[in-house]
């Protein structure tokens, strides 16, 4: 009893003692910051991604996915990149070539076993509160654009283009690409597209959350596929739907196609001059690639993929992409070229005769499809995390040196420098891909 009354009476002065009160009522929340701080979950708390969810958007987990594990190496590898950019970026002045300079000078196997990546962010956001959400748009495909009906039918309006006859629909198979299918999509609907069929391989990003304005607007059908190797019969099924609904032309792009004219604004009235030009047997319209500069700053300084290439309108390249007439043609032979019905042909804007999926020298000065390939480095390699979806995995894991390479450094050495890309200065195309643009936010910004 004395001895229990001594420990209470011990126990009492220490609790009046402010100190040892402060230790006490402390000590939970130094466990919680200790524990936050080793999990990472403080990241997560403060709104900072961590390498973990990096894999988020970027690896499509399925039985049958023998590059799961490089895919994931290179998704983390791609998120301490974009971390180590947005600390860098200010001294660098936002120029990636600096950026990258100063990356491949960090110690061997700097990108592969960081230490404590997100306290680095954690640091780096006190300083700039941009830097969370820009390593988020950085490494993810997640679409940002706060969209609505009103906004999407808008931009539909904008140039006055022949809508409402199934004159134009559009097909693109994507996976992980939300961000930029929706500027793609936005661009499109201003030119003169009535419907895009949207074809869905296992995206792991926000894509069918970032579709539902252009689906409720009615612009847009979201089509859901599994399975390997799916490309070619995709645009063969994308093919037959357009020519059930009687549709006039179907454009067979990718997320990172952008069609510009000087012929006319809208992409129907280009076609359609086309038709009436050349000869009433044609079945399609190929449209030249011109592959564009790659973008040189972190920041996103516009909403448009052509305002962060500085509106290049890059090189002309053999590759073509094919408008097509529905019930004029047959199945598709590569993802450039299908087969066309007897008595048919494609011919190029200008006319030429085009067999196969390459037109040499291209046809590519008043039209063309300009191929966003490269965009940064960071997207560069999200595209090899990706794959072909027209090359099975296993056949890809046998490609020496391509697409089975889980350093993210060594693939930067493929990014193409910036002199191959540069195209002619002040092209005319260019001029219209920023009127096109300029209208685009006219549509955007009127409320």
């Amino acid at each position: 009893m004395i001895l229990r009354g001594a420990s209470a009476h011990t126990w009492d002065h220490l609790l009046r003692c402010s100190r040892v009160r402060l230790l006490i009522f402390a000590l939970p929340i130094w466990l919680f910051v200790w524990f936050a701080f080793w999990s990472e979950r403080l990241c997560s708390l403060w709104g900072v991604d961590t390498p973990d969810r990096a894999e988020y958007g970027a690896v499509v987990l399925r039985p049958d996915n023998e590059r799961a594990q490089v895919q994931a190496a290179l998704a983390r590898q791609t998120f301490y990149m974009c971390e180590f950019f947005v600390q860098h970026r200010r001294a660098c002045r936002n120029q990636y070539s600096c950026l990258i300079d100063r990356l491949q000078r960090q110690p061997s196997g700097f990108l592969r076993e960081p230490q404590r990546s997100c306290w680095r962010t954690l640091e780096a956001s006190l300083t700039d509160p941009k830097a969370s959400q820009l390593v988020r748009m950085c490494y993810s495909s997640n679409s940002t654009r706060s969209l609505d009906v009103d906004t999407v039918l808008r931009v539909s309006e904008v140039n006055g283009c022949v809508r409402g006859n199934r004159h134009l629909w559009m097909t693109l198979m994507v996976r992980n690409e939300a961000r930029l299918l929706v500027e793609n999509m936005l661009y499109h609907l201003s030119l003169g597209v009535e419907r895009f069929l949207i074809y869905d391989d296992r995206s792991s990003d926000n894509l069918r959350e970032a579709l539902r304005p252009f689906v409720e607007a009615g612009v847009a059908t979201y089509l859901p596929i599994t399975g390997n190797m799916r490309q070619l019969q995709v645009y063969d099924t994308a093919v037959q739907y357009a020519r059930d609904q009687r549709v006039r032309w179907l454009g067979v792009i990718d997320a990172d196609e952008f069609f510009v004219s000087t012929r006319d604004v809208c992409i129907g009235a280009v076609l359609e001059g086309v038709y009436r030009e050349h000869a009433p047997n044609i079945s399609t319209v190929a449209v030249n690639w011109r592959f564009v500069q790659p973008d040189v700053v972190l920041d996103t300084r516009g909403l448009f993929q052509a305002e962060r290439a500085n509106f290049s309108v890059g090189l002309a390249n053999l590759h073509v992409k094919p408008f097509v007439i529905p019930d004029r043609v047959g199945r598709f032979r590569t993802p450039h070229s299908n087969a066309q019905r007897r008595g048919r042909y494609a011919v190029s804007p200008g006319g030429r005769a085009v067999r196969g999926p390459f037109l040499e020298p291209p046809d590519a000065e008043d039209t063309a499809l300009l191929h966003f390939q490269a965009k940064t480095p960071v997207e560069w390699i999200r595209k090899r995390i990706r794959g072909k979806p027209d090359i099975p995995d296993a056949e890809l894991m046998n490609e020496k040196g391509e697409f089975d390479n889980d350093d993210a450094l060594s693939l930067l050495d493929e990014w193409p420098g910036f002199e191959e890309w540069e195209a002619p200065p002040d092209h005319p195309l260019a001029h219209q891909l920023r009127w096109n643009i300029a209208r685009l936010y006219r549509a955007w910004e009127s409320r």
